[in-house]
């Protein structure tokens, strides 16, 4: 069981779908933020949008609660994830006053703050608990399967969908 303990804010999950969709980051999967993939597309993007902020948040990650043993349909999407400048992993105890006491530079606070005001305004920033259960939810097993077997993954399928489409509409 893995837990993190995260300095950062709550991004909700339907804004964090709509900010994917309206700068066409094709390599971000808004319901798994933590993927490497993901991480990297949504800090390349911030990079452009943000420059300023993004130079006082070189290690920006993206971390969300997962229970893999819950199988309920509310358990396939979190309602949000939480935008972190730091973070302490832990997969047996954590000294959680050691961590905070470390502190944030204020540079990096306001950096974070204004981040949190472009992407989730209102939200709280603060010191957060979060449990992730697998952070790679088996992914790799059947991304594996797909190129061992020529198949196409998800991304590549809706890419040759585009492709498609665009033809169709050419026409």
């Amino acid at each position: 069981m893995t837990v993190f303990l995260v300095h950062g804010f709550r991004w909700h999950r339907q804004n964090i779908r709509i900010h994917i969709i309206l700068n066409n980051i094709d390599d971000a999967a808004p319901e798994y933020m933590m993927a490497k993939q993901s991480t990297e597309a949504l800090n390349e993007n911030f990079n452009k949008l943000f420059p300023q902020i993004m130079n006082n948040l070189p290690a920006l990650q993206f971390i969300e609660p997962y229970d893999p043993t819950d199988e309920t349909s509310a358990a396939t999407t979190q309602p949000y994830c939480f935008v972190s400048d730091l973070v302490e992993r832990s997969e047996a105890y954590l000294d959680v006053t050691a961590v905070m006491n470390k502190g944030v530079k204020a540079v990096q606070w306001d950096a974070l703050a204004d981040l949190r005001d472009k992407l989730a305004p209102g939200e709280k920033i603060g010191w957060y608990v979060v449990h992730n259960g697998d952070e790679e939810r088996a992914m790799s097993m059947r991304a594996g399967k797909g190129e061992e077997d020529g198949s196409t993954t998800g991304s590549q399928s809706s890419r040759k969908l585009s492709g498609k489409f665009k033809q169709l509409m050419k026409k």
